[in-house]
Formats: structure tokens, sequence, C-alpha cells
């Protein structure tokens, strides 16, 4: 009798843990079977900009490479980004490519379009800082 309950513990305990590593590997599972995935928070696809420096922000999911128009950018912990970006006249089209390590990858295209005039040097101020500079010659060492 008392081996009769002891087997019918251990049955049931080795069910629980069947069933407990099952939902723990299907939970897991999911990941890898969704792939790589890109959420643009911002802006929104087909916006218009009068101002030509816009910021794209995002968030990868399942990714171990991430791109904006083929240049690898970078993504925090939680999987964030956010890639400034300067539009020229017209019409821009922005790709976004991530791919995991399995390399199944996710591709998402953008479309912005600015309406101001180009920039040129003028319109952008950079400080021009002089620095003299002093050259020495190999007798003076």
């Amino acid at each position: 009798m008392a081996n009769n309950k002891r087997t019918l513990i251990g049955l049931i305990i080795a069910t629980f843990i069947i069933i407990a590593l099952g939902v723990f590997v299907f939970f897991n599972a999911r990941l890898f079977v969704k792939g790589p995935q890109i959420q643009i928070l911002g802006p929104q696809n087909g916006s218009s900009f009068s101002d030509p420096f816009i910021e794209l922000k995002g968030k990868a999911i399942n990714v171990s490479f991430i791109s904006v128009n083929d240049n690898p950018i970078f993504i925090d912990e939680a999987g964030n980004f956010n890639e400034k970006l300067l539009l020229p006249p017209g019409l821009s089209i922005i790709k976004v490519y991530a791919h995991d390590r399995f390399k199944r990858n996710e591709t998402v295209s953008l479309q912005y379009l600015y309406t101001g005039e180009a920039l040129t040097i003028k319109d952008i101020d950079i400080e021009e800082e002089q620095t003299e500079t002093s050259t020495t010659t190999l007798e003076e060492i």
C-alpha cells in the first residue's frame, strides 16, 4: 500500500516536471519561431518634413545585426535604437535591415519626403578652430 502511494506521488511529480519543462520550452521557442522583428516608433512612414534632419526611433527584437541604409547601428539592451538622418530634397527611401544569429532576416522600407531645399555647407554651422601647429626637425631632437 505504501509502495503504491510512493509510485503515485513519483508519477505526479514526474508529470508536473514534464509539463513545466514543456511550457518552458514552448515559451522560449516562440522567440526562435518568430525570428527578427523591427518596430518603427517614429517618424511615421510616409511623413513629410520641412527640416532635413530627422530622428529615426525604433525597437529591434531577436536581432544580432541591424543597419539603416546599409550602415550598422547600435541598439541598447532592450533593443531600442535612435538614429539621426539627413534627408535630401524630395522622396527618400530608408531601408532598415536586421538578421538574427540563424541568418533569418527582416527588412522594413520607409518613405520620407523632404519638402525644403538642399543644404549647403554655408547652412551648417561649423566652428572653425584656428590652431597653431609647430614643426620639429630631426636636428632639434
